[in-house]
């Protein structure tokens, strides 16, 4: 996803099919390689996150660069998601499914 338009079209269709399901124990992995580091793309990520938290127990993060962690990190800060990022994969699983 390179573009805004892109990615808050694809960002509102996840979240909308999150938000039918129902499900308050939902662990979600996230892969933002490749996407844009706009204020738009921030504001959708946060925008997401928001809507999601209650729904999600766990929300990794993947393909962040320096920028999208720090992101992230004040996403975090202050709205309190619990987003975390990770470096790969295989550790984001790793903490996806432990208790």
């Amino acid at each position: 996803i390179q573009n805004d338009k892109e990615l808050n079209i694809e960002a509102q269709s996840i979240t909308k099919n999150i938000l039918e399901m129902g499900k308050k124990d939902i662990r979600l992995l996230v892969n933002v390689a490749n996407t844009t580091d706009s204020k738009a793309a921030q504001f959708q990520f946060a925008e997401s996150a928001k809507q999601l938290k209650p729904y999600c127990a766990k929300i990794a993060v993947i393909g962040t660069t320096s920028i999208k962690s720090g992101i992230i990190n004040i996403i975090n800060k202050f709205m309190g998601l619990g987003v975390k990022s990770f470096p790969d994969e295989t550790t984001a699983c790793d903490w996806l499914i432990a208790p």
